[in-house]
């Protein structure tokens, strides 16, 4: 009983401090996107030279195996594509349009789970998902840019990209799959070596994308990112890599879709953040909306689980 409790206290701690990353990391970005000019890409490369150099700090040489490094190549192929497009999309739609649609990558990874992994859902389980999904989107909708007392939305800062909303779809064609499969993919290989360090598969699964973003950072020069880097952008990097550290335990410990759902949680608080921190304005419908929200996620944890679907699962993991 004891190991039990404790292993569900540290699963609840590892919920709890991955809902505060990740509510806290977007904050940051945007604070050192507007005051600095340092290329995203040089950011993205040190966030994996965390993974890579913190994966082999805690397990050491054990680390250190090629044929782990391939096992994760899918899956990191797939998450550099996922930020490629990611970036496109958010230019053609803008920030709320590509959160809203986002919302999608839920059910992708809850069907992908079941076409790559045979993990089966009840019904119920199904039902939950799917409320969940249209209550997220609900909530994006009503948080979308105001509009000005001619009934059009305010006008874009001069050196925003302009939107084009066909070009955001076909990019998020590609963004809602991707980020799916990356993570089902990420979440096998989690799996199916549990007694390896965590820390090990993490500089394992970013090898080859420190390999990419290296690439990417390089094209682009490091002379802005040397003479412009600062503190908060350490901090920014630091607080990412704890993002994507504690979204991977979560994802080895449960699944792919309670990661998505403690993703949605994080919106949450990002938005009461917003609100009482930043001034932007309350709407008491919105209140009523998380109830939804929160009940569709107590809906789908509580709900009965297909005990055939669990074990096939696991079996495939192991």
């Amino acid at each position: 009983m004891a190991a039990v409790t404790g292993g569900s206290w540290s699963v609840s701690a590892t919920i709890v401090l991955s809902v505060a990353s990740q509510s806290c990391a977007p904050l940051l970005q945007q604070v050192v996107m507007t005051n600095s000019v340092i290329p995203k890409t040089s950011l993205v490369f040190a966030e994996q030279l965390v993974y890579l150099i913190g994966g082999f700090v805690l397990s050491g040489f054990e680390c250190i195996r090629p044929a782990a490094y391939v096992a994760f190549l899918p899956a990191a192929v797939c998450f550099v594509i996922t930020n490629i497009f990611t970036l496109q999309a958010v230019n053609a739609l803008g920030a709320p349009q590509f959160a809203l649609l986002n919302q999608l990558c839920l059910i992708g990874t809850a069907l992908l789970q079941r076409a790559l992994c045979g993990r089966r859902r009840t019904p119920l389980e199904w039902l939950a998902l799917c409320q969940l999904v249209l209550a997220m989107c609900v909530f994006m909708h009503l948080n979308q840019p105001e509009e000005d007392n001619s009934g059009t939305t305010k006008p874009q800062a001069p050196d925003a990209a302009p939107r084009d909303l066909m070009k955001g779809l076909l990019y998020m064609a590609v963004v809602v799959p991707m980020s799916s499969i990356a993570t089902v993919l990420m979440e096998s290989q989690l799996k199916r070596s549990p007694a390896t360090p965590f820390a090990a598969q993490m500089h394992q699964l970013s090898f080859f994308q420190a390999v990419f973003a290296f690439s990417f950072a390089a094209y682009e020069g490091f002379g802005l990112t040397v003479t412009n880097w600062s503190t908060l952008a350490g901090v920014l990097v630091v607080v990412c890599g704890a993002r994507g550290s504690l979204s991977g335990l979560t994802v080895k410990v449960l699944d792919a879709v309670f990661n998505q759902i403690v993703c949605l949680f994080s919106i949450l608080i990002s938005y009461f953040v917003s609100v009482f921190g930043f001034g932007e304005i309350f709407k008491p419908v919105v209140l009523v909306q998380m109830m939804v929200i929160i009940m569709s996620v107590l809906l789908f944890v509580l709900a009965p689980k297909d005990p055939v679907g669990d074990g096939s699962a696991e079996k495939k993991y192991e």
